[in-house]
């Protein structure tokens, strides 16, 4: 169940709780998680549950608001015309109406329509003034909906969450059969409440799809009596004018109820599942892999920047055989080249063999070394302490607070 109706009235009162969760997650386009969906990638399917069947039709009304004479030759015209500009025109609006053909149905508008005499069928009626001409046709679009089982296609990913397929509507749900809700009658008892299947769900589209704009003509000009919030999604946003006009018009937007509507209809259908409501489908699984390809014209590219960065280093060794022997990139021979005290009793043309031959058994220690360095201005020496790997007597334990030269 989804809403009460109280006492002897014709309207649901209230949402049963359980409905209510559903209808902020529907609000809120919360994810929708199921257990053991047996998925682990991405998976399309179909699951039957409870959903709608919908019939739609188009036709069109006429409406005037020009303020203009021109065309109209008798006087008799000519009043019509100028009250009908005064009475103005609905020309967009939707609402939601719980007495099928009762006091104060407006098929003009646009309603949703339900009946405790037929619980499981309402009735969508759309008109908008979708040109921006001050006289013309207003688009009228009309769908019934029944209650029906139905297989809808359905998009499942890893973390077992469920969505209606992405780009699906309503014609994409399969037809298993109607179902036939049996007519309701008012408690009359003053304290108590009548259980709806569907009229919670139809009081949640009403307080969501309740909106009308009326447009008439004032001595002062034209002006608009708008109630609820969804003609804003749909005006024109050329005609968002400072001075206001009968040009304003609007989109349609029976498509987005409609796919509203069914969406709340698979949620509904979802969490009024229970644990041991299971199904077995076929489903089609994907999974999501890297594929690299190679594309070989920037691995030339790549590889000519990088032959540069090598060919631009040849000139740095240009003269290598001057040095009279065999060099090489060794730490013993780069230190020794950089005068490292610890290596300089080593002849200084030894290569990094020699080198070892000749200091290899001698003992390091890591410390600090001091020197003393004359200053340019005063020309008074000065202490400078260094960090050094050297001979253990040339060398001692750093100390607190000292400070040193790079």
């Amino acid at each position: 169940y989804t809403g009460y109706l109280s006492n002897r009235a014709y309207q649901p009162a209230l949402l049963t709780s359980r409905f209510v969760q559903v209808v902020q997650e529907f609000n809120q386009k919360s994810l929708i998680s199921i257990s053991n969906s047996g998925c682990q990638g991405s998976c399309e399917a179909r699951i039957t549950g409870a959903g709608l069947v919908a019939k739609c039709s188009k036709s069109d009304s006429p409406f005037h608001l020009d303020t203009s004479l021109a065309g109209y030759q008798s006087e008799e015209e000519q009043q019509k015309a100028t009250q009908e500009v005064i009475d103005g025109t609905d020309i967009f609006g939707t609402s939601l109406l719980w007495t099928s053909g009762g006091p104060g149905y407006d098929p003009g508008k646009s309603t949703t329509d339900w009946s405790v005499m037929a619980p499981g069928t309402f009735r969508l009626g759309v008109q908008y003034k979708g040109t921006e001409d001050c006289t013309g046709t207003l688009v009228v679009r009309n769908c019934t909906f029944k209650p029906a089982t139905v297989t809808y296609p359905v998009a499942i990913d890893g973390n077992s969450r469920i969505s209606l397929a992405a780009g699906t509507t309503i014609s994409d749900d399969r037809l298993v059969q109607v179902i036939d809700i049996p007519p309701m009658s008012p408690s009359h008892t003053a304290s108590s409440f009548n259980v709806s299947t569907y009229g919670g769900f139809f009081k949640a589209l009403s307080d969501t799809y309740e909106s009308t704009v009326h447009m008439d003509f004032t001595s002062i000009g034209y002006q608009i009596f708008n109630e609820g919030a969804l003609s804003n999604r749909y005006v024109n946003a050329s005609n968002r004018l400072e001075r206001l006009s009968c040009s304003m018009s609007f989109r349609d937007p029976t498509d987005d109820i409609i796919a509203d509507i069914r969406e709340l209809m698979f949620r509904t259908a979802i969490a009024s599942g229970e644990s041991k409501d299971e199904q077995r489908v076929i489903a089609h699984e994907s999974f999501e892999t890297p594929v690299y390809a190679s594309s070989y014209h920037f691995l030339a590219i790549a590889a000519g920047v990088s032959l540069l960065g090598w060919f631009a280093t040849i000139p740095v060794f240009s003269g290598w055989w001057h040095l009279g022997r065999a060099v090489s990139l060794s730490p013993i021979e780069t230190a020794k080249a950089f005068g490292a005290p610890g290596l300089n009793t080593a002849d200084s043309n030894a290569d990094a063999e020699a080198i070892l031959k000749d200091i290899g058994n001698r003992r390091t220690r890591y410390g600090v070394m001091t020197t003393a360095m004359p200053e340019r201005m005063s020309g008074y020496a000065r202490e400078r302490r260094f960090l050094v790997v050297g001979e253990p007597e040339r060398v001692r334990s750093p100390q607190v607070g000292e400070t040193f030269v790079s």
